[in-house]
């Protein structure tokens, strides 16, 4: 069986890469479209992907957690049964065709520039779904190198492809760019949806329950993760506020697309073990993982919050200087939004995605209700601390169900030197800031707060140094040696050495 953490150290090096091209990919559009034309991205991308999860009926899902039951001897990737591949196909195409039957009509009614956007949304909207469903399935059977082959590939197509479409064709050239992104994940679709030739793997009852499940809380999940502050702020405001909140959304992005991108391989890791009805290593992986989740995020949202004053005009340019305090909040906040997706990925694993079901629609609605009373009176902050609250609610909410039905506690005492140690981070950074401004001030805040960060952690022990050691041990012999000694050199420093033996999870 493959190592979870071997898996997800080797997938960081993409997700590494597609942060930082997707968050420069933001800048250039900001740089060239400005407040409005990024606004008008942002609200296309949003429509793009809400389309997606509501066309896929759940298919992901299900080949996420049990493509490894439907790959015969002969599929080294992976299959689809016929069923789901029809059902999930003719969504797909009944939802593109109803996009563009938009796109026409809308170039009827308004200018031809707008008739391009949509029409490259509708090809944006292909695209991802396709990828999603094949990035599913290529997790589900543990093809990480793939995955990682293919995310760079897209990355190297989408910074070029945005800047010299935005240039040449405004909105919908940045779309384009967009597309390009995941674009060679979803031409490796047809590998995955070869159908198996044994009739022995039928999709079960259960499996069907288990998407339909999945499907039904990503749905009413749009009204929690799915960006639904954009309908609020284009009614009570502008695509201008929009493309403020889209600028902090991409800074808050640098936070949850690291953890997107390291567990997705989480849910079939869990879901083993929870056939063979091994709940300790379930409950260890779940605490091991989100303390590491906590170490790699807070200092960012803590450090970042503190900085984004100085940092916005300089990356966004002086007209983005009002969305300094969106960005803040919104940065501030977002260590929320990863550190759900463990007690979340817990209970898709061990096949109680039913809860999902029946919680989700309660905090939608109180995502809907907060945003229809904060958005006119506040505005961009309003929105952006609407988000938090419903987030934190969500996290609350998962957290007890994992407590009360499945015996898994998630919260450790090191967590809270974890959180303190970000405080500290945050007050360093801005106190810097309060002295020296400008760049040479972010030059000097940015170390600061590192430094003090790391010496927190490795002064309180928040990291146990048999967690430190097993990350050592389970390094990909696929990584360079001299990038290995360099994280086994930091990664020792960061806890006194203790007897706890390494182990290989």
């Amino acid at each position: 069986m493959p190592s979870f953490v071997s898996a997800s150290v080797f997938t960081l090096i993409s997700a590494l890469t597609s942060m930082v091209v997707g968050f420069v990919s933001s800048i250039a559009l900001a740089r060239i479209l400005g407040a409005d034309g990024a606004g008008i991205v942002a609200f296309c991308l949003w429509i793009a992907m809400t389309a997606a999860t509501i066309s896929d009926l759940g298919v992901p899902s299900i080949l996420l957690r049990y493509v490894n039951r439907f790959s015969g001897r002969d599929l080294v990737g992976g299959a689809q049964p016929f069923g789901l591949k029809l059902t999930f196909q003719l969504a797909t195409a009944v939802t593109a065709i109803a996009m563009l039957a938009y796109s026409i009509w809308f170039a009827s009614d308004s200018e031809v520039s707008g008739h391009f956007v949509w029409a490259m949304t509708t090809l944006l909207f292909l695209a991802y779904t396709y990828s999603a469903t094949s990035h599913a399935a290529a997790r589900g059977r543990d093809q990480n190198p793939e995955i990682a082959k293919l995310t760079f590939f897209g990355c190297v197509l989408q910074l070029p492809g945005i800047i010299v479409g935005a240039l040449l064709f405004g909105p919908a050239g940045g779309l384009f760019g967009h597309m390009l992104r995941y674009l060679p994940q979803a031409l490796v679709y047809p590998k995955y949806a070869k159908t198996p030739s044994s009739s022995s793997v039928a999709v079960t009852k259960q499996m069907k329950h288990h998407g339909r499940n999945n499907w039904g809380s990503n749905l009413i999940g749009l009204l929690i993760w799915g960006r639904i502050e954009f309908l609020f702020l284009g009614y009570y405001e502008s695509t201008t506020v929009i493309g403020y909140y889209a600028a902090g959304l991409a800074l808050s992005g640098l936070v949850v697309q690291l953890p997107n991108q390291i567990l997705v391989g989480l849910v079939p890791y869990l879901g083993r073990h929870h056939d063979n009805d091994d709940v300790t290593q379930i409950n260890q992986t779940a605490q091991r993982v989100t303390r590491w989740l906590c170490f790699l995020v807070v200092p960012i949202c803590f450090g970042g919050a503190a900085i984004t004053a100085e940092l916005i005009p300089l990356l966004y340019g002086e007209d983005f200087t009002p969305a300094a305090n969106i960005c803040a909040l919104l940065l501030l906040f977002s260590f929320i939004a990863p550190l759900t997706q463990v007690p979340s990925a817990i209970i898709s694993g061990r096949e109680r995605s039913r809860f999902f079901l029946i919680s989700t629609p309660f905090v939608g609605a109180l995502s809907c209700i907060s945003l229809a009373i904060v958005t006119p009176i506040y505005g961009g902050e309003g929105a952006a601390l609407s988000r938090a609250a419903i987030h934190f609610v969500w996290l609350l909410t998962l957290g007890w169900y994992c407590w009360a039905h499945l015996s898994t506690k998630m919260v450790t005492p090191e967590l809270l030197m974890i959180f303190l140690a970000g405080a500290l981070c945050g007050g360093a950074a801005y106190s810097t800031l309060q002295v020296i401004d400008g760049i040479p001030g972010l030059l000097i805040a940015v170390p600061a707060g590192a430094l003090s960060y790391f010496i927190v952690i490795r002064l309180t022990a928040a990291l146990p140094r048999n967690e430190l050691d097993t990350m050592m041990l389970n390094m990909p012999a696929s990584i360079p040696g001299p990038v290995v000694r360099v994280v086994r050199v930091l990664l020792g420093l960061l806890s006194p050495k203790t007897s706890h033996p390494a182990t290989r999870p």
